[in-house]
């Protein structure tokens, strides 16, 4: 096996997210470009496997983005937009419910 190829043991310094513990499997992005308006509306569904039991939330990287809202399970979701952190833009956090744990393989 190539060392390259191995996935990343710790956090990525770069990055606000964590991979490591809730790690997107599949995104399904849907937008609607408005030229005259210069805006970006949407929604994406991501699927997720929880790597660690110990997650409590999936983490995600913004930038400029305006969030209204979020769901787990088809289940309106809380979550939380932080204040933009110089060159890493805004972490997006959604607690994860306790019955979402990591799958035996």
């Amino acid at each position: 096996e190539n060392e390259g190829t191995s996935e990343l043991a710790m956090a990525d310094p770069s990055s606000l997210s964590n991979p490591q513990q809730v790690k997107a499997t599949h995104l399904h992005l849907n937008v609607k470009v408005d030229f005259s308006r210069c805006t970006i509306a949407g929604y994406v569904d991501f699927d997720v496997t929880v790597q660690d039991d110990s997650a409590k939330a999936f983490v995600l990287d913004t930038r400029d983005l305006t969030i209204t809202s979020a769901t787990v399970d088809g289940q309106a979701a809380a979550f939380a937009l932080d204040a933009p952190t110089g060159c890493f833009g805004s972490k997006l956090s959604i607690p994860l419910p306790s019955s979402l744990q990591k799958k035996s393989s």
